[in-house]
């Protein structure tokens, strides 16, 4: 298949080419300066909204951690508001947070604490309105899984008092 390489003749109506000449143009100006503008939007603003009007969750990615020899824990969040927590004694596995009660929908930060005797995993996730969640979770010897965390997290997530700031 070959491509053509010549323009087609024009052919003038007692002047009025001049015209749809620069319509066409104009509108191939518009169309180009709409879909650039369209490419070039931030992925946040294309994510703001559901079409529905409602407002999706878009945190930040981060990611914290704790050790406790020679154990690390690490909670973080993805770009939708779920978060997860990786016990070290089981590389790779991330644990939807879902699992236990309470969960916030919407997370835009998370972070881990441990504390002994007994041994107790801290658990804070903030969500979206700025209000804080906190779980405490039972460390043994058994690691984490999506099986055993909502029993390790007792009560489950729950707000803390006081948040969010005003």
């Amino acid at each position: 298949m070959r491509m053509q390489t010549k323009r087609a003749g024009r052919c003038r109506l007692n002047g009025s080419s001049t015209r749809f000449t620069w319509v066409g143009r104009s509108l191939a100006a518009a169309t180009g300066v709409v879909l650039a503008g369209a490419l070039i939007a931030p992925a946040s603003v294309a994510l703001s909204s559901d079409g529905e009007g409602n407002h999706k969750c878009n945190p930040s990615r981060k990611i914290s951690a704790e050790v406790d020899s020679p154990t690390e824990f690490r909670v973080t969040n993805d770009r939708r508001g779920d978060a997860f927590l990786n016990d070290g004694r089981t590389p790779g596995v991330w644990v939807d947070l879902d699992v236990v009660p309470g969960t916030p929908s919407c997370v835009i930060d998370s972070a881990v604490g441990y504390s002994e005797g007994p041994s107790v995993l801290h658990l804070t996730l903030l969500a979206k309105g700025g209000v804080a969640y906190e779980a405490e979770c039972a460390v043994t010897g058994t690691p984490f899984s999506a099986s055993n965390l909502a029993a390790a997290c007792g009560d489950g997530f729950t707000p803390v008092p006081g948040t969010p700031v005003p």
